[in-house]
């Protein structure tokens, strides 16, 4: 990197808010509502060819065309066991109100509002939610909102499992960029927030709003899934909170948090495409409060792209909260040094077309899948967004702006593990990468920050921070 090459630091100061999701439904911010809960790539070779646009739909029968791939829900309603549906907490086991299909996706039914809290009572010690099952199931991947650590039921321990015995439950691990505990340690991406920058699979909890995608060992069967919350001094609540859970049969990690999300609007906030977290619901990435000039359209689209320093292995993507609902799909297939920020469309190809999305508001875990025809390797995503979000909630009405204005929560890039350890979804550092930089900044106060980088013709080179907390004074952040 040359570091006398000119670049301009723009930095942003926000006022600090209240993250903490609140014990009721409440409109607040960019026009977007809240729900309770959550707020879901040397020359490089394509693997697949272009798909047709088979849409990926949601219908209130519960069905979603996920073209009959590993993104079916291996779970079945008839498999949900209410009986072993329970919570424990002050060491007492009890039943749940609530039936299992109101937070578990199934192959032909729909989780419902509200999420179920769970262990709610005045002392700090874990508490824990028990899913149990009829019959045991092949689970590899699982998609939540919220709900703390995860473990599954070991198929040797006598079902239905008891929630506060460790050794009958085995845990599963999911890869965080700055994770507060790490089960095993892979590379390093220093930050403001964690100079070391250690990304590793950590069993960390996914609070209530964020999403997460859990991955367990190879050849895992069980009987019940166990998500487990210990709550924090200051927590509003000690209950725990799970918005939903999708099982999955095939082992996915998501590589998008070791890429860059970028997008043409609002690009200061394009970290928040991939930060496994709704920001609030209505603090996500959108192209405006008042949206495009123009409505959205094939003539008048918006543009998001997702790039890595090295190619991955990618079989489809997972978008949360889609406020969009005709996206097309395109992977890069120029060489290690181009660009893929000015290369012609003929180095685009593309992977998937989709149709008719939904944002399925207000549940708290709706996922729309993208499978790809088979395993994409490449450097770069690109999703071309031609119409906005379907509002058939009134809840919605108008904040599309006439179909001017578009929205996205979260974009998961899903890479197939099959036997690998969840960390080889970690990228290794290319060999003799330059150091990071340190950017150093004064803070007038503390607050959220968001830092990036421009060079002389005022082109966005690198987002550093996206609304990121910094103390008043002397701060440092890094450019890697």
């Amino acid at each position: 990197m040359n570091l006398s090459s000119p670049h301009t630091i723009q930095s942003r100061n926000f006022h600090r808010r209240d993250r903490t999701t609140p014990l009721v439904p409440e409109t607040a911010g960019r026009g977007l509502p809240h729900r309770r809960g959550l707020g879901l790539i040397a020359a490089f070779g394509m693997a697949v060819t272009a798909l047709g646009a088979a849409p990926s739909t949601f219908a209130q029968d519960g069905e979603r065309q996920t073209g009959g791939t590993v993104f079916q829900s291996a779970a079945t309603p008839a498999q949900l066991d209410p009986e072993a549906f329970t919570e424990w907490v002050d060491g007492k086991e009890s039943r749940l109100e609530k039936d299992p299909q109101s937070v578990v996706w199934t192959s032909s039914s729909t989780i419902r509002y509200g999420g179920v809290a769970f262990g709610d009572s005045r002392s700090m010690g874990v508490r824990h939610l028990k899913i149990g099952l009829r019959e045991s199931i092949q689970a590899g991947s699982v998609l939540v909102g919220g709900g703390g650590k995860l473990s599954v039921l070991k198929p040797g321990a006598e079902y239905p499992g008891n929630p506060a015995d460790e050794s009958q439950w085995l845990p599963a691990v999911r890869v965080l960029a700055e994770p507060e505990n790490a089960a095993a340690s892979a590379t390093r991406s220093p930050s403001a927030g964690n100079p070391d920058g250690i990304a590793a699979a950590s069993t960390e909890e996914v609070v209530t709003d964020n999403y997460g995608l859990w991955t367990l060992p190879p050849g895992t069967t069980t009987r019940a899934l166990r998500f487990s919350h210990t709550p924090r001094p200051g927590d509003k609540t000690a209950a725990g909170f799970l918005g939903g859970a999708w099982i999955l049969k095939d082992r996915l990690g998501n590589a998008a948090s070791q890429g860059q999300a970028t997008s043409r609007a609002r690009p200061d906030v394009s970290a928040k495409l991939a930060d496994e977290s709704n920001n609030g619901m209505w603090d996500v990435w959108d192209n405006g409060e008042n949206g495009a000039a123009l409505p959205i359209s094939e003539t008048n689209p918006e543009i998001l792209t997702l790039d890595w320093p090295r190619a991955v292995e990618l079989n489809g993507l997972c978008l949360l909260w889609t406020g969009f609902q005709n996206v097309t799909v395109s992977a890069f297939t120029g060489k290690a040094d181009a660009d893929f920020r000015t290369a012609p469309e003929s180095e685009w190809q593309t992977v998937k077309t989709a149709q008719g999305l939904d944002p399925l508001y207000p549940l708290a875990l709706g996922p729309q899948w993208l499978p790809f025809a088979g395993p994409v390797t490449t450097r770069a995503i690109r999703l071309r967004i031609t119409l906005g979000p379907v509002l058939k909630h009134s809840h919605l009405t108008g904040k599309d702006q006439d179909g001017r204005r578009v929205w996205l929560g979260e974009c998961m890039a899903l890479t197939p593990l099959r036997d690998a350890p969840a960390t080889s979804v970690i990228l290794p550092k290319p060999d003799g990468e330059p150091p990071p930089i340190p950017i150093h900044f004064n803070q007038p106060e503390a607050g959220l920050v968001t830092l990036v980088i421009e060079d002389q013709a005022n082109h966005r080179v690198r987002n550093l921070d996206s609304e990121t907390p910094f103390t008043a004074g002397a701060n440092t952040a890094w450019w890697d």
